[in-house]
């Protein structure tokens, strides 16, 4: 929606190695389009997880993606997790909102080189323009988009989809005693540091 793209980044694996597999990507369409896309991706790759950036707009598309599974018997075990980037971290001490938390972890886990990532679309260029800064609890706190866009950088669209990916990942594998290998998860959608 507007300048900014959806993007789709199916990933597999658990938490001890994830791999992406091909992302898709488009620029302002309806909000059924997004519905429709992940719909797509769900029946094409098996998909069990789709996590939803369900800031703004995103509402619209967890709802109809919830309403689509729960009314469609052969796709009620998908799970649509929604999240609110300015949702309150599971570790507030540390993190100032779950958007923190969720780059954070995909921060950790590039360092660590336990997730696997393609050269498609932008990722890649946009992983490095990520910053963070302090508040002045100590909380880390990831560079708002429109800090970003004033400096001319591009919304991490990519970087935001993987890191929604890799969250519904890791929110399954810490609730499941028995880790199901090849569980894909799809997405839709002070000091300043580099990430």
């Amino acid at each position: 929606f507007g300048s900014d793209r959806t993007v789709f980044i199916p990933l597999e694996g658990n938490n001890m190695a994830m791999r992406q597999m091909e992302p898709k990507w488009y620029h302002g369409r309806d909000l059924m389009q997004p519905v429709g896309e992940a719909k797509n991706i769900i029946k094409q790759l098996g998909i069990k997880i789709v996590v939803v950036d369900d800031t703004g707009v995103g509402g619209g598309v967890t709802d109809a993606l919830r309403e689509w599974v729960n009314t469609t018997p052969e796709y009620k075990h998908v799970r649509i997790i929604a999240v609110n980037f300015g949702g309150v971290s599971e570790h507030p001490e540390e993190f100032l909102n779950i958007k923190a938390e969720i780059l954070w972890g995909l921060r950790e886990q590039l360092r660590e080189g336990t997730i696997q990532i393609l050269d498609k679309g932008s990722l890649l260029a946009e992983l490095p323009t990520l910053k963070y800064k302090y508040t002045s609890k100590q909380q880390l706190q990831i560079v708002s988009k429109e800090e970003m866009k004033k400096k001319g950088i591009r919304s991490p669209d990519f970087t935001d989809a993987l890191a929604l990916a890799r969250h519904g990942l890791m929110m399954v594998s810490r609730k499941n005693t028995v880790m199901i290998d090849k569980q894909p998860g799809v997405l839709g959608n002070v000091r300043s540091k580099k990430f």
